[in-house]
């Protein structure tokens, strides 16, 4: 059911995590993250995420050092405002860890630049 961003160049998928990342029209990165546990809405199943990286504004009523640090109650202000469908708190609240992780795990990713990244061998 997820429709992927439209995108400026082909996603790129990371195969051993099916995740799939690319870069909507306005180059915006996102990620396409896979739930272990779909996420059920009226007649709607969603079996994936989008997670679009966040401006700055994204992380008013928080703080950069508390997503980094990957605090729940930051993450929770955080992921509705980036993510497609919108994940509400009341999502994360129900939402098994490993999803939870996954989700997290991305949003905190977008923090580094482009050296930490590549220090971490992390995908681009």
């Amino acid at each position: 059911m997820n429709d992927q961003p439209a995108t400026t160049a082909e996603p790129l998928a990371d195969e051993p995590t099916g995740l799939v990342r690319g870069v909507d029209e306005n180059g915006r990165p996102w990620v396409r993250v896979p739930l272990e546990k779909p996420i059920q809405r009226a007649d709607n199943k969603y079996d994936s995420v989008i997670v679009r990286k966040p401006h700055g504004s994204d992380y008013q009523g928080t703080s950069l050092s508390a997503v980094h640090q990957a605090d729940y109650n930051a993450l929770c202000v955080v992921i509705p405002r980036i993510t497609e469908p919108t994940i509400h708190k009341q999502d994360l609240q129900r939402m098994p860890s490993d999803d939870l992780a996954m989700i997290s795990g991305e949003v905190v990713a977008f923090l580094y630049t482009k050296a930490q990244r590549l220090e971490l061998g992390l995908t681009e």
